[in-house]
């Protein structure tokens, strides 16, 4: 027999056991403590990492690739940022009051921090800029060229936007689009599209886990375990955004591992903590002993 297998074997299994009965011994011993650091967890996850919806954007790619190359060159030559549209629809384009008011909404947009340059029909002479059939017309708004804008600014110059052109000509339909508008509404569709997942499964599966385990306090326990998952996915997330671009699918992929892997994990620790009160042990040796 090898000495070496012979030796290094058994005390490697020993390590194993003395570290789970460590972890164990110190969970039981410090619940209340890490009861509150859980909470503290999921608040600041769901405070601090439910901003991470504002911060999401897709990679343009590698730098080295040509044709992120070539869109670099084409996005420094011009001196301003991404463009606005708003479509004013359903009045009359030749209309005196139509003019006056578009005109006067294309004042107080010029005005917003952040806009650069606003051009409507009765400014620019390109037929693009109207409707064929003389019932709508277009709004192009320019923004100031950063390098990479903030999303709280995006958010603040689309809301702004659109809060000017709300009822601002008297009888149309104002709605306003574009890339900034996008990136904008992508996120807020992120937002809300999780939020109302998370209404609709987690009470499916807070049924199904009754079912399971025939008991509020243990069907609550994976529950629990789920959320606060959720939340540290979120609050990690947040923090990579600050070094690198995340895609906004990427929260749906972590929060849909995360609640599926601490369910599982919870699932079996508490039927495993249940064999162990079955056998007659307290509840700190159910926890302790593997």
């Amino acid at each position: 027999m090898n000495p070496i297998t012979a030796t290094t074997g058994p005390p490697s299994t020993d390590l194993e056991r003395t570290s789970f009965t460590r972890i164990g011994e110190f969970c039981t011993g410090h619940r209340r403590a890490l009861l509150v650091g859980w909470l503290l967890l999921f608040v600041v996850g769901i405070v601090v990492g439910g901003q991470v919806f504002g911060h999401l954007k897709d990679s343009n790619g590698s730098s080295s690739a040509e044709s992120v190359r070539g869109f670099n060159l084409l996005d420094d030559a011009v001196n301003h940022g991404a463009d606005m549209v708003a479509v004013i629809d359903g009045v009359p384009v030749d209309d005196p009051n139509t003019r006056a008011a578009v005109g006067a909404a294309a004042d107080r947009v010029a005005k917003v921090k952040g806009v650069v340059g606003v051009e409507t029909t009765y400014t620019n002479d390109d037929p693009q800029l109207r409707a064929s059939d003389g019932s709508a017309s277009l709004m192009l708004i320019s923004t100031a060229h950063t390098d990479e804008p903030e999303p709280s600014v995006i958010t603040q110059e689309v809301t702004d936007v659109r809060d000017v052109l709300k009822g601002s000509v008297p009888g149309a339909t104002v709605k306003v689009g574009g890339e900034l508008a996008v990136v904008y509404d992508g996120a807020s569709t992120a937002s809300s599209d999780l939020a109302k997942g998370e209404l609709i499964v987690l009470p499916i599966l807070l049924l199904a886990l009754l079912l399971i385990f025939r008991g509020v306090r243990a069907a609550l326990l994976p529950l629990a375990a789920a959320l606060v998952t959720i939340a540290g996915a979120l609050l990690m997330l947040r923090g990579i955004t600050g070094f690198v671009n995340i895609a906004g699918y990427a929260v749906d992929v972590v929060v849909l591992f995360g609640l599926a892997l601490s369910v599982d994990y919870s699932l079996l620790m508490v039927n495993r903590f249940r064999e162990e009160r079955g056998a007659g042990h307290d509840p700190h040796q159910a926890v302790v002993r593997r």
